[in-house]
């Protein structure tokens, strides 16, 4: 069974004379970490930023990820290979939802 790491947390900034960055802020961050399965399960934590974000890594094999208000992953949604990892924008009470993909 695979696992997945999937962080929490905000993004945004501005730079010493006024301009936007996009950094991650590292005040508020959560981390999950999910053993995957052959249905979908969704985090428990959800994205509590406007300009919020989400990075997830799958670990011990390949998974496949959705997310929104109410996510449920399955084939049409967004692979990520073992040992890789994607970032993702959400909005405020999104969650995040991984299974084991069968490649």
């Amino acid at each position: 069974m695979a696992k997945a790491i999937i962080t929490f947390c905000e993004v945004g900034g501005r730079t010493k004379s006024g301009g936007t960055v996009t950094a991650i802020h590292l005040n508020n961050v959560k981390t999950e970490v999910i053993t995957t399965l052959n249905s979908s399960q969704v985090a428990n934590t959800s994205s509590t930023a406007r300009y919020g974000f989400v990075s997830v890594t799958a670990f011990g094999g390949p998974i496949w990820v959705a997310g929104g208000n109410n996510p449920t992953a399955n084939e049409q949604g967004v692979l990520i290979l073992d040992g890789h990892t994607k970032d993702f924008a959400l909005e405020i009470g999104e969650k995040v939802a991984v299974i084991n993909a069968v490649l």
